[in-house]
């Protein structure tokens, strides 16, 4: 991989890729922070100099000007299909159902996602030959599915205690900014109305990128896909401007709460702060502690 890897982007840009490794491993920790901030500042430059043109020609005489609506779909994708969700998966995608009002919610498998997106078939291929795997083929298809429908992108790991706010639907691109210190929308989370320009982009680059490489020039290609669309459209850039800024308040769950005893005082404090939680499935949390079920097992029950 390492030998492909500097065919394809270079030694320089296999070392400053790497460095970061070297750096976690020191425990500088503070440092990572500001040197994470250079490598995708640089990532961003290379990828914008060589896609950049591919950027405008997708924007070229754009048009469209449509808001997210009360009634957009909820995409979310597992490819093997609801029965082989993880537990705690299938929670958050019944908690999504649950809190959907007036949205369908689509759940994009193997067998239905050519009803939905025209994806190449060289990224098809691609997953086959393990070039891309399932999380960056998701990549692709959200920002596919927000431009030919617009809608309402969901990671299969984000479980909901309440509706969508209805501010939501006095956009026409919608993320959370302030989750990231690095980046001010959620590439997990993403809303936008039918044609959305940011998508449109956004998903050219992606079929460009993956048409001339066969593995990742960075973990966060998605981040820096949406970085360089914004450089080329004064369109795309006030649609960030403008999101209403928010907190890292949708990490709380996951980050502090999975392993206490699970009470619904504190589910109710927890509701306050978002209406919904990013979670992950790879990691392990206790189900009992302490005599009493936790957080994470209350979670995972419901997706029994």
């Amino acid at each position: 991989m390492n030998k492909e890897y500097i065919n394809e982007f270079g030694i320089k840009i296999f070392a400053i890729a790497g460095f970061t490794r070297v750096l976690r491993k020191l425990k500088l920790s503070r440092v990572v922070k500001s040197y994470q901030r250079f490598k995708y500042n640089y990532i961003i430059q290379w990828l914008d100099k060589r896609y950049g043109k591919e950027v405008d020609k997708a924007i070229a005489e754009y048009t469209d000007r449509c808001k997210i609506q009360e009634d957009s779909p909820i995409w979310i994708f597992w490819w093997q299909g609801e029965k082989t969700m993880p537990p705690v998966v299938k929670s958050c995608y019944k908690s999504v159902l649950k809190n959907a009002e007036k949205h369908p919610v689509i759940l994009i498998t193997e067998n239905n996602i050519k009803e939905y997106v025209d994806i190449p078939q060289y990224i098809y291929e691609k997953i086959k030959e393990k070039k891309i795997t399932f999380t960056h083929f998701s990549d692709i298809l959200r920002e596919n599915l927000l431009y030919k429908h617009g809608g309402i992108w969901m990671d299969a790991t984000i479980y909901m205690t309440a509706p969508f706010s209805k501010e939501m639907y006095n956009y026409e691109y919608y993320s959370i900014k302030g989750a990231y210190e690095e980046w001010e929308w959620t590439g997990f989370f993403q809303a936008a109305g039918k044609g959305n320009v940011f998508a449109k982009a956004v998903s050219h680059l992606f079929n460009c990128y993956w048409k001339e490489h066969d593995c990742l020039i960075t973990y966060l290609l998605i981040d820096c896909f949406l970085a360089v669309a914004r450089r080329h459209s004064s369109v795309i850039d006030e649609m960030v401007n403008d999101l209403p800024q928010k907190d890292s308040s949708i990490f709380v769950l996951n980050d502090q709460h999975l392993d206490e005893s699970y009470t619904e005082d504190l589910f109710t404090q927890i509701r306050k702060g978002s209406c919904m939680h990013k979670l992950s499935y790879k990691y392990h949390h206790e189900i009992i502690k302490d005599g009493k079920m936790t957080v994470w097992g209350k979670l995972l029950r419901e997706g029994e």
